[in-house]
């Protein structure tokens, strides 16, 4: 009876390609958010850190990147860093916005998936960095 019990519970999860992606936006990000898909063109790349590989072997990229809203500043490590090709549009599923230094970036560790997307171009809004908008947090009292 356990054994029934759990296929049936098993047998109703979707999977999650069945769901069509929703993305944001570059302009609709905020300090903070979390579990944010992005469709994104790459406009520059560099390579900060590149130490060979083994037991401590690090690839870090940062990347300016964005969509028709603007753009914004990412930082790829490892697997996602060697994605990360000027030009290339990315599909970016997962991430979260992080505050550095009073501005946003977007980390693309070993959480956040990234995906290649061949045959589709964007034009980046590169009047609008996202990323040299400085933020500070002001804590309100009750």
């Amino acid at each position: 009876p356990t054994l029934k019990k759990c296929w049936c519970v098993i047998k109703n999860i979707k999977m999650a390609s069945e769901e069509p992606i929703s993305y944001a936006t570059i302009d609709s990000l905020r300090p903070g958010a979390s579990n944010v898909n992005l469709k994104v063109k790459v406009t520059r790349a560099k390579t900060v850190v590149e130490r060979p590989k083994g037991s401590k072997g690090l690839l870090v990229v940062e990347c300016l990147a964005g969509d028709h809203t603007g753009v914004a500043l990412f930082a790829a490590r490892n697997a996602n860093a060697e994605l990360i090709k000027e030009g290339s549009v990315l599909s970016i599923e997962n991430a979260r916005v992080e505050m550095f230094k009073g501005v946003m970036r977007l980390p693309l560790d070993n959480t956040v998936v990234v995906k290649v997307v061949d045959g589709e171009d964007i034009s980046p809004r590169e009047d609008f960095n996202i990323s040299l908008i400085e933020f500070n947090l002001i804590l309100a009292e009750n």
